[in-house]
């Protein structure tokens, strides 16, 4: 009985440490997953913005 017990114990921490290890590796790659949709958000809402200029002034300049 200590034995098998000794086994299953062993076990367990075998896979708690496969398990650990994964969502270290899964947390890193979702933060800076994250940390770069959030630079790409930035920049594209300022282009937005830029080009939303730009189409302003051609509409004024096709008005006229």
């Amino acid at each position: 009985m200590s034995a098998k017990s000794k086994k299953d114990g062993d076990k367990e921490r075998e896979l708690f440490g496969k398990f650990k290890c994964y969502c270290d590796s899964n947390e890193l790659e979702k933060k800076t997953s994250i940390a770069d949709g959030t630079k790409q958000i930035e920049l594209l809402s300022s282009q937005i913005a830029k080009l939303q200029g730009v189409t302003g002034e051609l509409s004024t300049a096709c008005a006229e």
